[in-house]
């Protein structure tokens, strides 16, 4: 007797091997902060530069950190038990991102409540893209001075997510990361 056992495989798009791609350049150049009420809005069109300063003019849907260094740092995957042949399956990973804000002296406030927040998904920014994180982000900031005279304190700001996709990359959009905003009061 033939028997069906359905799948839960999805449909594998194509790889693209196309080798005059651009290349994308690492370090998190900036970083970004979009509420939860308003993510839908910029995920509609990630790149309009528009929906951004409306964002940030709009009682702080949109924080951004326009100057950074930083990494996103390599993921722990989560696995479960596999069945049949399969010996674990992939379901999740716990992703992070580290970004070094040099804005040290007038930001405590901010972090000090950023850090409370649980509706914030991250935005960084690489050379030339920007990614959103499809979950609100844990964010942990912390305050280090090296023991020397020579070094610049700074925020050093840890984020934290789990999700079973990486963020895709989007166009960066004009004027957003570029420049420090300065809500209107």
């Amino acid at each position: 007797m033939a028997g069906y056992y359905p799948s839960c495989e999805e449909i594998v798009v194509a790889h693209d091997c196309d080798p005059c791609t651009d290349k994308e350049y690492g370090r998190i150049r900036s970083a970004a902060y979009i509420r939860s009420d308003y993510v839908d809005t910029i995920l509609a069109d990630p790149d309009n530069a528009t929906l951004w300063a409306a964002g940030q003019n709009d009682d702080l849907k949109i924080i951004v950190i326009p100057k950074t260094h930083g990494e996103f740092i390599e993921p722990s995957e989560i696995v479960g038990q596999g069945y049949g042949d399969q010996l674990d399956e992939l379901i999740s990973y716990d992703q992070s991102m580290r970004y070094f804000d040099p804005n040290f002296i007038n930001n405590c406030d901010f972090y000090n409540e950023i850090k409370r927040t649980r509706n914030y998904h991250g935005v960084f920014r690489t050379s030339s893209r920007i990614y959103i994180t499809q979950v609100p982000v844990t964010v942990i900031p912390k305050m280090i001075v090296a023991d020397d005279l020579g070094s610049v304190v700074e925020w050093n700001v840890l984020w934290k997510w789990r999700y079973q996709d990486f963020a895709c990359p989007y166009d960066v959009p004009t004027g957003i990361f570029d420049a420090c905003f300065i809500p209107n009061t």
